[in-house]
């Protein structure tokens, strides 16, 4: 990572909540895995990228307070308990308000220019869009990546779905990215000594 400290942008502004007063204890896990994907990424200090699947606005707040202009956002008609939280409020508790942007989006179909993004995040997102959409979902992420770019996502262990659905009977199984998407000159990185399974996919140069 280039001229990035990680952890030391903004942390924590002025007047603002630790955000694990307002997330609480599980952004301790979600901090210390966004920061184990981030030592991997060449990324500089407020480059601009997005977060698919806004929730909370939890990983959108984590961006932020690590020096990133974040894009989020997720269908308005999704309705289900994992969306349509008040993530803007949360983001105003922490003090990032001003670095978060919401846009309302399918992830099969993003509102976005080609390259516009450093960086695309689904932050325990992929195992909740549907089957047959997973494959678009991950080519429009790679589209709106820059070239050289990356497309990041954490899914929860196998081993740790029992535990998940005894709090969410409902919760699906978790998704693994290489099934869906395959592209030529990039290979998946699966980072799996952690809490998640990080999978990275850069995206390759455009050939002259």
């Amino acid at each position: 990572m280039t001229d990035l400290e990680i952890g030391k942008i903004g942390r924590f502004p002025d007047a603002a909540e630790d955000p694990t007063s307002v997330f609480g204890p599980f952004y301790t896990t979600l901090e210390a895995e966004g920061r184990r994907v981030l030592a991997s990424l060449d990324l500089d200090q407020g480059e601009h990228v997005l977060d698919v699947g806004t929730g909370a606005g939890t990983y959108a707040t984590f961006l932020a307070l690590e020096g990133f202009e974040v894009t989020t956002g997720e269908p308005s008609s999704d309705q289900t308990h994992y969306a349509a939280k008040d993530w803007a409020r949360h983001t105003r508790s922490v003090g990032v308000e001003d670095k978060v942007s919401f846009v309302d989006f399918s992830a099969a179909d993003m509102p976005f220019s080609d390259g516009a993004f450093a960086a695309v995040f689904f932050f325990g997102v992929l195992h909740h869009i549907h089957e047959e959409e997973r494959q678009e979902a991950l080519a429009e992420a790679l589209r709106v990546s820059r070239d050289g770019g990356a497309v990041v996502l954490f899914e929860p262990k196998v081993e740790d779905l029992p535990k998940i659905r005894a709090r969410d009977p409902l919760h699906p199984a978790s998704a693994y990215p290489p099934d869906y998407l395959q592209i030529k000159g990039s290979e998946w990185t699966v980072l799996e000594k952690g809490a998640l399974d990080i999978f990275v996919l850069r995206k390759p140069p455009t050939q002259a």
